[in-house]
């Protein structure tokens, strides 16, 4: 049961990852993103390789990766919105305490894939922001695409014209 429910919800992590813990979290976060275009199997995957990580050892990287993915696959299997948005405040709870290196790619997946879910668009637009800012300081040019798509994709669909945004 989804890792008994995320660990009870996540108490405290009083856990400090050892170097070769650290660099296997850092590893697994690197293929988030190629993981997402290899299909919903790949993803849930590597995003319970992250949970199981975070929790195990206390990289908070992982576990905050880890819990925005779920989001996503618990939405995707179960249409469980309000478990999802659960699992995302908590991942973005996390990424306050991680590098903005890592932080980016959460702020990324909030904005363009979890919270139109049940948040308001600026909301969205504002992780997007946020992402492409912290793309734009770690010359992370994947980051910066994607943010800069689904910015302009938002503002689209919220109906913003196309020259204002242009």
């Amino acid at each position: 049961a989804i890792r008994a429910r995320v660990a009870a919800e996540m108490p405290a992590l009083a856990k400090t990852p050892t170097p070769d813990q650290q660099e296997a979290g850092d590893v697994l976060l690197t293929l988030r993103d190629a993981a997402y275009q290899m299909g919903s199997a790949p993803f849930a995957y590597l995003t319970m390789r992250l949970v199981d990580l975070g929790l195990q050892t206390g990289h908070i990287g992982a576990l905050a990766a880890g819990l925005s993915g779920l989001a996503i696959v618990v939405v995707d299997r179960h249409e469980a919105y309000a478990e999802a948005d659960r699992y995302a405040q908590a991942a973005l709870r996390l990424a306050d305490e991680i590098p903005d290196h890592q932080r980016l790619r959460i702020d990324l997946f909030h904005g363009a894939l979890i919270s139109h879910w049940s948040h308001p668009v600026q909301v969205a637009l504002n992780a997007l922001e946020r992402s492409l800012q912290q793309g734009l300081l770690a010359g992370d040019n994947v980051c910066i695409g994607l943010a800069l798509s689904f910015l302009v994709r938002t503002r689209v669909m919220s109906g913003e014209p196309i020259d204002a945004i242009l």
